[in-house]
Parts: structure tokens; sequence; C-alpha cells
């Protein structure tokens, strides 16, 4: 594998983390946030984190020379990602918890590389084709891990939340598409990432309306992080969107379900409802994620 496509796949590994950080972080704030107003925070955050980064890079003097048709890929991605996206998916975490709504998301390995190749023209091989299907047998594993007997997930709302974060996994695969149009027309992740996090913010401002109340000091502390760490999350899987294809960059991404459930077992095992087929699911999805690592 090249350089260039072992980094690339290396910082969508570390997407997966960021994003199942995340998702454990807002599962423990759920009652108290709403999910468009945990959306907002992470956009909030990405504008507040990146700019500095790309001044220390020497990159955020080149925001005046972005094109029009660039710019516009940029928001288009920001509102695809930051603000739909994450709005359903953090709905389906509130719903139905981390595990099983990262495992619905986790269904974009589906869209987003098809899209690319028949939209972006991009090549896929064998091997990463068997790949997607071994991890997509993982994902509908965990997403049948659905336990009757459970008081707290009423059939109807668990239903719901499946729906809800389906539809983040759709958004997120289109986001995918503009993301890899915004990073190549811009030539750097970092200016990307600054227009469409400040498109996502201005879309969920009316969000700030009851920010902050109820809020504990804790419950800031858990948005903070969950804010910093989706903006980690997206900085990186921008960058692994420029340095390899989506084809590549998306299957290992999802990789998050089974950084989930560790995270989920170690820290929130008791508002998760863990069994085997979400360890067999997520075995699955580790050895789909290996597969394409080293075709």
């Amino acid at each position: 594998m090249p350089i260039e496509e072992l980094a690339g796949s290396t910082l969508a590994l570390l997407t997966a983390f960021c994003w199942a950080l995340t998702s454990v972080l807002l599962r423990r704030v759920k009652d108290v946030v709403k999910p468009y107003q945990s959306a907002l925070v992470s956009s909030i955050t990405g504008v507040l984190i990146i700019p500095f980064v790309a001044a220390v890079w020497g990159e955020l003097p080149n925001l005046l020379n972005i094109t029009l048709a660039a710019a516009i890929y940029c928001i288009a991605a920001g509102l695809a990602n930051f603000a739909l996206g994450r709005y359903l998916w953090y709905s389906g975490i509130s719903v139905v918890g981390a595990s099983r709504s990262n495992s619905i998301v986790a269904m974009e390995i589906l869209f987003a590389p098809l899209l690319a190749v028949i939209l972006l023209k991009e090549e896929a091989e064998v091997a990463t084709a068997s790949a997607i299907l071994i991890i997509l047998v993982g994902v509908v594993l965990i997403s049948r891990s659905y336990n009757q007997n459970d008081p707290t997930v009423e059939r109807r709302t668990f239903y719901l939340g499946i729906l809800v974060s389906l539809g983040a996994a759709v958004a997120f695969s289109f986001g995918a598409l503009l993301t890899k149009l915004a990073v190549v027309s811009v030539g750097s992740p970092l200016l990307a990432f600054i227009i469409g996090s400040a498109a996502s913010t201005a879309a969920l401002s009316p969000a700030i309306r009851g920010l902050g109340l109820g809020y504990s000091r804790g419950d800031w502390l858990f948005l903070i992080a969950a804010g910093i760490s989706h903006a980690i999350a997206g900085l990186s899987y921008w960058s692994a969107l420029k340095l390899t294809t989506i084809v590549i960059a998306t299957p290992l991404t999802q990789a998050y379900p089974l950084f989930t459930l560790l995270l989920s077992y170690a820290y929130i095992r008791r508002l998760e409802n863990l069994n085997l087929k979400v360890v067999i699911g997520s075995l699955l999805i580790m050895i789909g994620v290996v597969a394409v690592t080293v075709s």
C-alpha cells in the first residue's frame, strides 16, 4: 500500500475511534442535552479549534483565495455532515443508545463507496468489496441485537431510532462525496473544514435557544469533550479523503461500532445492553477493517 494511502487509512481509523468516543460521551448526557444542541456545540467547537490549527500551519491566509465553486462544495459538505448528519446521528444515540445507533449508521459503507464508484469513477478492488461485505454482516448482527426483555427501550422507540440512524447513514454517504470534492477543490482539509463548520454552525444557530438550561458542570464537560472529539474526527476524516479514496477510507471509519462496544463496556455498560450478537458483529467488523487495510 502506498505511503499516502497508508496515512489516509490511519487517519480513517483515528476518525472511527473519535466518533466512538463522541457517541459514548453524548450518551452520558442524552437526558439533558437535546440532539440539535449537541450538533451545534460540535460545530462551534470545530469553528473555534480548526482556524487556530490552520494559523499555526500557515494555511489560514489562503482562505481568501478559495474559489466560489470550492466554497460551495465545502458548504454543502458541512451541511450534510455536520448539520444534518450529526443531528440524525445524535438523535439515534439518544433513542437507542450508542452501540446500536452506530451500527446502523455504519450502513454508510454500502452507500458511500457505491456512490463514489458511480459518480466519482473511483475503483474498488475485489478484496475491498469482500471486506465491505464482511463489515456489513457484522453491522446486521449488531442491529439485530435488540433485547425484547429490555424495559428501557420500547419496540416503537427502537425502530424510530433505527430509522433515524439510517437517515444519518444516507446523509453521511452523500457528505463523503461532497467532502472529497471539497478537499480536492480547496487543496487543504483544514480550510475546507473551517468553511463546512461555519456553514453548519449557521444552519444550527436556532438551537442556541435553551442551550445550557439545566446543565450541570459535568454535563458541560462531557458535551465540550464530545465536541472536541468530533472536531478531531472531522479533521482526520477530511484529511483521510484527501490522501486516499472514499472506497478505502469509508469502510475503515466504520470500525467505530467496535470502538463503541469497547468504550461502552468500559464506561457506560449500565446504559448499553450488550450481548453475544454485538460481540460477534464487532469482531466481523474488525476483520473487514483489517482486510481493507492490507488490500
